[in-house]
Order: structure tokens, then sequence, then C-alpha cells
């Protein structure tokens, strides 16, 4: 979980690693819908997504990883 405090301190960062954690949530979504391996079909979704298309999570998202929840989310 990531402090306030830190949040705040690394603002850019932290917004950036949960952009990329959204798109990866997003792309296992998508993968679950295959009726085919899912690690499988969530790798060649990711290895396909370029960075410049990542998607902006929603202001009330939270991450399913707690490690890149901000501290009082939820």
């Amino acid at each position: 979980m990531i402090s306030k405090k830190e949040y705040r301190k690394n603002k850019p960062y932290w917004d950036y690693q949960r952009k990329v954690e959204f798109n990866r949530e997003d792309a296992m979504d998508h993968a679950k819908t295959f009726d085919e391996d899912v690690d499988l079909v969530f790798q060649h979704i990711w290895d396909n997504v370029d960075p410049v298309d990542y998607d902006d999570p929603p202001v009330n998202w939270v991450p399913r990883n707690k490690k890149y929840q901000i501290e009082g989310e939820i």
C-alpha cells in the first residue's frame, strides 16, 4: 500500500504505475472472456498494447493489487 505521504512525494511516478496497473487489470478482464488459456491470452494482449495507448483509470478506481492502493482507498 502506498502511504499518502509517499504518494504526494512521488505523485507522477505513482500515477503512472497505477495507470499501468489499471491497463493490466483491463487486459486480464478481457483475457478472461475467451475460452482459451487465460494467461496466454493475457500475455498476447499485454504484449501488443503500446504504452502510448494506455487508458487513464477512472477517478474512483481502486486497484485490486494492494501494492498500488493509496492509503485510505476502499
